[in-house]
């Protein structure tokens, strides 16, 4: 297992993608909503399908397309040093939500600042990917799954709202 590189699930539809994608020190979260790029590179992919997952095809690289996707699990991704973490700190408030994708329904916490609405936040923040923790996806087809961080596509966000 290589040091520098995230393992994550993305999502597009009914299927998935199983990868490692090299982070160089940056969080996935940043790769991600990078708007400089389009594509995420990936490696040692599997395509994936249906439960239990079944995997379809394989491949050592690949790009997946940012605007395609529904959303992101981060299975793995390699810890922020404390200097970093200390540099971006912002005290911000803890919010449980509830969204609503095409294919999938996620709970999670969105961190937020004072004043600010959770709710508007997931739906209109202004990076392409809103960051959710400790997070559950369910699904259409499929079984639950629980992620420390799930990375959710705006543009495919049907609906959210706040939940006890």
């Amino acid at each position: 297992m290589k040091t520098d590189r995230a393992r994550i699930i993305v999502f597009a539809g009914g299927a998935g993608v199983l990868a490692e994608m090299a982070t160089a020190g940056r969080r996935t979260s940043e790769i991600v909503n990078d708007p400089g790029s389009q594509n995420i590179e990936v490696e040692e992919i599997r395509f994936i399908r249906g439960e239990p997952p079944e995997s379809v095809a394989s491949a050592a690289t690949g790009l997946i397309r940012k605007a395609s996707t529904d959303a992101i699990i981060v299975l793995r991704e390699p810890a922020a040093s404390a200097e970093r973490r200390l540099a971006s700190y912002v005290a911000k408030t803890p919010m449980r939500v509830a969204i609503l994708l095409p294919e999938m329904a996620i709970t999670g916490t969105v961190h937020v600042q004072s004043r600010q609405d959770p709710v508007r936040l997931v739906l209109d923040g202004p990076e392409r990917f809103a960051v959710l923790t400790e997070a559950k996806v369910v699904p259409v087809r499929g079984s639950a799954r629980v992620a420390p961080v799930v990375l959710v596509n705006r543009t495919r966000l049907v609906a959210a709202a706040l939940v006890e």
